[in-house]
């Protein structure tokens, strides 16, 4: 009967308003991979931040008398976690030691190179979901201020209006992101997207299953080459089946100071028309700098505990279709368990920022997150939005989860990457080639109900200009949750 009573209480917050798991909640992204486990499918788990109304919307009427207790325990732990999403004002302090420049980011919290501290205030009411982040950068040369991860979010039919600063994570791999990551700061932008999976109620469409969407529109640092570029994006996900997820997605850069911002000019951005020599667009007047692509993952055993997913993305469009022809890609797998009391999942994948031509076999040099006219590229602040590695780059990783439901979480990972094989002077790890490889380990917990600690630890070999250069870092991050 209590639990009932709550259920009602908390059911107007969760259908009217946005909490949401970000790009930086590892543990919680786990929790929600493995209900598929249990027999529980959630629509289009491919991108975030991700709403948890599309989670608790799937598991509220899960019978769990015939679930296996693994189930009973994690569906009975995501529930706890939603209500406490929404149904109070959390306010935290914490601190981040230093980092380390040479951390290729992946799924996770993004960590700064500098030591920092911080402070957050979160609440959600029946409409409006808020945060406020300020953290203080302690820098060399000045202490900065910086409102990351700050927003304001506004719920209405089934939809979301999302103004701030936020992370995201277009893609559904662990290790990297070839076009929205959180390699970079948030961009300042605004957001358009629907809060619950909507079913398409036309004829053959309907079979795409139910479908996410989100349009972006954000604007770039005035500290480059064209500044205050802005960058529009699109990302749309569907469920055919239970099993499969597939999404298609468009960014681009366009405006900025001294370039064309009129309609006309945004129209032919938004249909593509926007290479030099189509339709009379010239360097002067072309509209943009596009990226567009397809991702996809699939589970291919019975138990859904063995998954496949690619992201592939292109530059440059043909006159056919419109669609990219020079195309770069990761590629991955990941096998999922439970096991002595706990989540365990393995992942292997391969990631390749070198752009190439299929039909042709041909490879093209810096192409990748380059631009003739924004020649800043597609960065922020000198850093990819996409993949950490930058372009022309390659990189596999292994990586191994390990999650207690009492909020322990490790993760244990090995990569090797090739960096800027083709010697581009915009690669943000230099204009020479280098060798980067590592050994990760980190480990999060919660002590108590107020206290969350989390260590790392990397070793790693760089081999830049023919030298080996060993180094290794801890890194410790402690937040208290004053209420």
């Amino acid at each position: 009967m209590k639990k009932f009573l709550l259920i009602l209480l908390i059911i107007p917050f969760i259908s009217n308003t946005s909490p949401w798991v970000t790009a930086d909640e590892a543990s919680i992204r786990l929790k929600l991979e493995f209900l598929p486990l249990c027999g529980i499918n959630l629509p289009n788990l491919n991108k975030f931040p991700y709403n948890l109304s599309n989670a608790y919307n799937e598991i509220n009427d899960v019978d769990v008398s015939g679930k296996s207790q693994e189930c009973r325990d994690l569906i009975s732990n995501l529930e706890e976690h939603i209500r406490e999403s929404v149904s109070k004002t959390s306010i935290k302090i914490g601190f981040q030691s230093k980092g380390m420049k040479e951390k290729l980011l992946d799924f996770g919290t993004r960590q700064l190179q500098y030591s920092h501290s911080y402070f957050s205030l979160e609440n959600t009411s029946s409409n409006w979901s808020v945060k406020i982040r300020a953290a203080k950068i302690n820098q060399v040369e000045s202490n900065e201020y910086r409102f990351d991860e700050s927003y304001l979010a506004y719920t209405f039919n089934n939809k979301i209006v999302t103004f701030g600063r936020v992370s995201k994570w277009w893609s559904p791999s662990w290790d990297t992101s070839l076009i929205f990551s959180n390699n970079i700061r948030p961009i300042p932008s605004l957001s358009f997207s629907n809060n619950l999976a909507t079913a398409i109620n036309i004829p053959v469409l309907r079979l795409l299953g139910p479908m996410n969407y989100e349009f972006y529109l954000g604007q770039l640092e005035d500290n480059r080459h064209i500044p205050d570029a802005k960058l529009l994006g699109t990302r749309i996900s569907f469920s055919p089946k239970p099993k499969f997820n597939i999404s298609l997605f468009r960014t681009g850069q366009f405006g900025g100071e001294g370039r064309p911002e009129d309609l006309k000019t945004l129209s032919k951005f938004i249909l593509g028309k926007d290479n030099v020599g189509y339709s009379g667009v010239t360097s002067e007047n072309q509209p943009g700098n596009q990226l567009a692509g397809i991702d996809f993952k699939l589970k291919i055993l019975k138990n859904n505990n063995l998954e496949l997913f690619s992201q592939i993305v292109g530059e440059d469009k043909g006159e056919q279709f419109l669609v990219p022809t020079k195309t770069f890609y990761n590629i991955g797998m990941g096998y999922s368990f439970f096991q002595k009391g706990g989540l365990q999942k393995i992942i292997l994948e391969f990631t390749d920022t070198k752009s190439y031509i299929k039909k042709k076999k041909s490879q093209f040099t810096n192409i990748t997150y380059n631009h003739s006219v924004y020649q800043d590229g597609y960065r922020y602040y000198k850093k990819p939005i996409g993949s950490a590695i930058d372009a022309d780059s390659s990189k596999i990783a292994l990586s191994y989860f390990y999650q207690l439901l009492d909020n322990k979480f490790l993760k244990i990972k090995y990569f090797d990457a090739d960096i800027n094989q083709n010697m581009s002077q915009k690669n943000f790890w230099g204009e020479n080639p280098r060798i980067l490889k590592g050994l990760e380990l980190s480990y999060n917990t919660q002590v108590n109900k107020k206290i969350n600690l989390f260590i790392e630890y990397i070793a790693f070999e760089d081999e830049y200009q023919s030298k080996k250069n060993k180094d290794q870092n801890l890194l410790f991050r402690i937040e208290y949750l004053v209420f």
